[in-house]
């Protein structure tokens, strides 16, 4: 034979959790678990390093390599549309670009610093670099996002490579935009 069901016990245990789950959402006690979560994400997700201990950096691919640039020099970042060659620059030069009504020159960085070319890539993305009065796109093939890395953590670069500020721990090889910006080949001044 079945067993009957106790009808006023049931109605008392859910007046009870009813009662307990009131309880628990609370505005104060809602905050409190909140603020607890919140606290716990951030020591998790932070680094324990001063942030003007920190470099952001804007990461890109080029060819088989990922490369950076402080976010400081970094104005912005564009589809590479309608490129237009100009006849008397440097090979490194593949042209200029409009931009929101300004005329840009586009540095290919493989070729400025001489690398090694990696076959075949699809360079369709511009990173807008700006110091001071110099400003210039270079060529990327993708943009990879926004970084900070504590600056112990970046290695001095190999001498003779006078355009690199330093190497990341996971090979990330960071520009210093100010000596590229500062490098007189980057001036064209010829005539045709």
């Amino acid at each position: 034979m079945a067993s009957r069901i106790d009808w006023d016990a049931v109605r008392q245990r859910l007046a009870a959790a009813e009662a307990a789950m009131a309880r628990a959402w609370e505005p104060e006690q809602v905050r409190a678990i909140l603020k607890r979560r919140a606290a716990q994400l951030a020591k998790e997700s932070g680094t324990g390093v001063p942030e003007g201990e920190m470099i952001e950096v804007v990461e890109f691919q080029l060819g088989r390599e990922r490369y950076a640039a402080e976010s400081r020099y970094v104005r912005d970042v564009f589809p590479l549309e309608r490129l237009t060659s100009l006849p008397c620059t440097p090979d490194f030069v593949p042209g200029i670009v409009d931009i929101r009504g300004e005329i840009l020159s586009v540095v290919d960085l493989e070729k400025f610093l001489g690398l090694p070319k990696r076959g075949l890539t699809d360079m369709n993305r511009l990173v807008v670099l700006e110091q001071g009065e110099m400003r210039f796109c270079i060529l990327a093939d993708a943009i990879l996002g926004v970084h900070a890395i504590p600056r112990s953590l970046v290695k001095q670069p190999l001498p003779g490579t006078d355009h690199v500020l330093g190497v990341a721990p996971d090979h990330l090889i960071i520009l210093d935009v100010g000596k590229l910006t500062e490098d007189g080949r980057l001036i064209v001044d010829e005539s045709a």
